[in-house]
């Protein structure tokens, strides 16, 4: 869109200098510069105010440019048509192809009138301002197009970067680099609407007030930190982990009953193997987790939810470091 826009106003520009340059000759063919020039000024002042779409304006771009190449030969003034020619394919190049892919049309360019205008340039003089009008817009063309395409690479990409950042902190949790509770439950919510199996685990680190009060509060960063890596290296790319709460992870998988209670089982054995360290403290940390799967019951994501904390609490209330299973039947029972 940038480039179609100062395209446009080059265009605006030459046209212009033509009106000046041909009026005195030719009427018409001033006449018809003018034109060519206020209707480059018009596309570009639409293109501005969104009055006009970008494929609409890049036709009307490439019509402007070829009809005054055409506007010129019809009335016999060949000196600029190369030079007009060149303008518009190594815009063009540049805009399609890239950079690199634009300074080699460029180069290409300007070997070729090299080799075709130099020997007669030689002969005569209106030979050699022909090859030097030629040569010079090639140059100027292909430094502009270049200084202007990088600019906006270079802007491209900060905004890329930038939005790639905001996304990051808009989906994910900042200590521990896993979803955050928004952006699970929008996927969860999304996976839910599919058919097939879906279990949801709700998982809670036991006496985790206990550590921070303890150890202090950093020591209980670095715990949610290590579990978390764990959870994450442990499920396969079927599940969806989200830290939901200060201690509580939610994992949701697409697999029935039986196999995600094999794979809770093993994470809650990991966890419990797992010595955190931090300095050169080492505490033991275990989990609780609630498991539900989806019923005729659970018509929507927050009932299996509400089954799997149920859970969660039933594993507490046994003694904690356990897995509980969520009863089959309606959601609410």
């Amino acid at each position: 869109l940038q480039v179609l826009r100062i395209c446009l106003v080059l265009t605006f520009v030459v046209c212009g200098g033509m009106v000046a340059l041909f009026w005195p000759q030719n009427a018409w063919l001033g006449f018809g510069m003018a034109v060519a020039s206020l209707s480059a000024l018009a596309v570009f002042v639409a293109l501005q105010y969104q009055r006009i779409a970008f494929l609409a304006a890049s036709i009307c771009m490439v019509t402007i440019v070829y009809g005054v190449i055409h506007l010129m030969a019809f009335f016999g003034k060949p000196d600029g048509i190369g030079a007009a020619y060149y303008f518009c394919t190594i815009l063009g190049a540049f805009f399609f192809l890239g950079i690199t892919g634009g300074i080699l049309y460029s180069m290409a360019c300007a070997v070729a009138v090299v080799l075709l205008y130099l020997p007669p340039a030689l002969l005569s003089v209106q030979a050699m301002n022909e090859f030097y009008v030629l040569l010079t817009s090639i140059t100027c063309t292909a430094i502009i197009a270049y200084y202007y395409e990088h600019a906006v690479a270079k802007r491209t990409y900060a905004l890329t970067k930038s939005l790639s950042k905001m996304d990051r902190l808009a989906n994910v949790d900042y200590l521990t680099g896993v979803s955050n509770r928004r952006h699970f439950f929008e996927q969860a919510k999304a996976l839910f609407e599919q058919p097939g199996s879906l279990s949801l685990i709700a998982l809670d680190i036991d006496d985790f007030k206990k550590i921070n009060d303890t150890h202090g509060h950093a020591c209980g960063d670095e715990v949610l930190v290590t579990i978390a890596r764990l959870l994450d290296h442990r499920l396969r790319d079927d599940a969806l982990l989200g830290r939901t709460g200060g201690e509580e992870f939610c994992i949701l998988l697409r697999v029935n009953r039986t196999i995600a209670h094999r794979r809770a089982e093993e994470l809650r054995s990991a966890i419990a193997s797992l010595s955190c360290r931090v300095g050169e403290q080492h505490i033991p940390v275990t989990v609780s987790q609630g498991l539900a799967t989806r019923g005729p019951g659970d018509e929507a994501l927050e009932h299996l939810m509400l089954r799997a904390d149920r859970a969660l609490y039933e594993a507490k209330h046994h003694g904690k470091n356990g897995v509980a299973l969520a009863k089959p039947g309606t959601a609410l029972a």
